[in-house]
């Protein structure tokens, strides 16, 4: 069983994302990004958007991110920094069981 604390973290994130201009960043609103045994979350103040796991094609695991697909449409991350190394490592498997692979 995962650590409750990993499936229900919420990290504001998107206004601190890499390769945003400053001037971007000004004009967006935070998101909390929430994963959950169910599927991942993204909330703004304006907004929300949940995905269920069966969703996503491919979960791919980078040095900075994890990135969701939908097919070939990247459709989310989450920042691997918001979490500790132990928490990324037990992060990586459970990300990788959510996928769901019978999707191109």
């Amino acid at each position: 069983m995962h650590d409750r604390s990993f499936r229900s973290r919420a990290v504001r994130a998107a206004s601190r994302a890499e390769g945003l201009h400053s001037s971007d960043r000004d004009h967006r609103p935070p998101t909390a990004l929430r994963v959950t045994d169910d599927g991942y979350e993204a909330r703004t103040g304006h907004s929300t958007t949940t995905m269920r796991w069966s969703l996503f094609g491919r979960i791919t695991t980078g040095p900075e991110f994890w990135l969701f697909f939908v097919n070939r449409q990247f459709t989310g991350f989450l920042p691997r920094r918001a979490f500790g190394t132990g928490q990324q490592a037990e992060s990586d498997g459970f990300l990788a069981s959510r996928q769901n692979t019978k999707v191109a």
